[in-house]
């Protein structure tokens, strides 16, 4: 039986499929189960026979590849520049002067480990990642078909061109930037250094290759001790994006009332300038510091219109070479004015303070809602309000409560924005 086994696999390596590189829980893991199922009852499988059922229960023999171990701290996330996607190759280097290359995984999400099944027990195993920052990749030669060739060679999918990786990782970290094997690595001390003693691991099987992974039967070995991510392409720019369409929610684009013909996205405290866009377009700023947030007003207009109906701010802070997506909050028609008490007394000439002016009171114009005072240490904002003009009374009261001036505030409230009132004393 284990002879059919090792038969199988190396049948297999030979086809140029051995990596099967699939997620843990993906179609190979399934497709090993029931290869080795058909053999019985082997090694360290359970058996179990209760009545006339039986049940098999087999642990595949697999190397695992987990993006934790090598991720060096590169991002993982579907932006623009950063680490999305991995492909993973195996070699077999349980004769390290005739390393054997197997065939690789197929592009795995760079959250996702990926599993080479039909790897032979006792053998011993390193690995070559290349990271992508694209997830739109293929093998060479299955561009057509759709197809797993086992190829490490990516292309893009629609224009058959050659996709470089931008980062690379190897497992063992020792094994060097070029992916030679060291014949001299089989020293038999080293190989002693680095086996596993534990209890549940066979002593007498050494790696071939000091950090190597020895395979086991029915087990899952997880590769460690790989080198961080290094990236091997120049660096990219850094952006800030602002995605447009994803601002406008339910609203539709269009010329009529009511829809959206265009925006203006504005940087605010930037060196930037403002840029105008279609209603699902979207505007990049660059360069742009990493580690540094930047602010954006948002202001859609109807087809005609000179001042926008609808705004809303976004934010985002930049990263070291990646583009980075905004993070928007939803338009609106309204927005807020503010009472800037502390400018106001100054202009009168008074102050905020136990010997002058301790508290103060402020209602929009028409109000009939009562205000109670509040002290003249804090700002007030009347929020929401449609766009438009809007005016405020001020009473600035001494510690007796007393009124010790009075004001005319007045400012025009535009969407999504803070407009502070220019007020005038009475």
């Amino acid at each position: 039986m284990r002879l059919l086994a090792a038969d199988r696999s190396r049948r297999w390596h030979t086809a140029g499929n051995s990596a099967m590189g699939t997620p843990m829980h993906g179609v190979a893991r399934r497709l090993a189960w029931w290869s080795f199922a058909a053999l019985g009852c082997l090694g360290v499988a359970a058996c179990l026979t209760s009545g006339s059922t039986s049940t098999t229960i087999i642990y595949p023999t697999t190397v695992t590849v987990t993006p934790r171990v090598f991720s060096g701290g590169v991002p993982c996330a579907r932006v623009a520049g950063a680490w999305q996607t991995y492909v993973a190759t195996l070699t077999d280097v349980t004769d390290p002067e005739h390393p054997q290359v197997l065939a690789s995984s197929m592009p795995v999400s760079c959250s996702a480990p990926v599993s080479f099944y039909y790897v032979m027990p006792g053998h011993s195993y390193v690995a070559e990642i290349d990271g992508y920052d694209r997830s739109d990749i293929v093998p060479y030669g299955s561009a057509a078909a759709g197809s797993p060739t086992g190829s490490r060679h990516m292309v893009d999918p629609k224009t058959g061109q050659d996709v470089a990786p931008r980062w690379t990782s190897h497992c063992p970290a020792s094994l060097g930037e070029d992916g030679g094997v060291d014949a001299g690595a089989a020293d038999a001390d080293d190989a002693g250094d680095a086996a596993d003693a534990s209890d549940d691991v066979d002593s007498r099987i050494q790696p071939s290759v000091p950090g190597a992974s020895v395979s086991m039967t029915n087990l899952d070995i997880e590769m460690q001790d790989c080198s961080p991510l290094r990236e091997v392409l120049p660096p990219l720019e850094s952006a800030v994006t602002v995605d447009l369409a994803s601002v406008r929610h339910e609203l539709q684009c269009g010329t009529a009332g009511g829809e959206i013909d265009h925006f203006v996205v504005t940087p605010v405290g930037s060196v930037h300038g403002p840029k105008e866009a279609q209603c699902d377009g979207q505007v990049s700023f660059t360069p742009v510091t990493a580690g540094l947030t930047y602010r954006f007003s948002v202001d859609a207009f109807e087809k005609g219109a000179g001042a926008p109906r609808w705004a809303t701010q976004c934010t985002a802070v930049a990263r070291e070479g990646l583009t980075v997506p905004a993070t928007c909050d939803s338009l609106t028609t309204e927005g807020a004015l503010r009472i800037d008490i502390a400018t106001l007394l100054k202009s009168a000439g008074r102050a905020c303070g136990a010997a002058d002016i301790v508290t103060y009171r402020a209602v929009l114009a028409g109000s009939m809602n009562p205000i109670e005072p509040r002290s003249c240490t804090v700002d007030t904002s009347f929020s929401p309000l449609s766009a438009g003009t809007w005016q405020a009374v001020v009473e600035a009261l001494d510690a007796s409560e007393k009124v010790q001036l009075t004001a005319w505030c007045e400012g025009a409230v535009s969407p999504a924005k803070t407009t502070t009132a220019s007020c005038t004393v009475q």
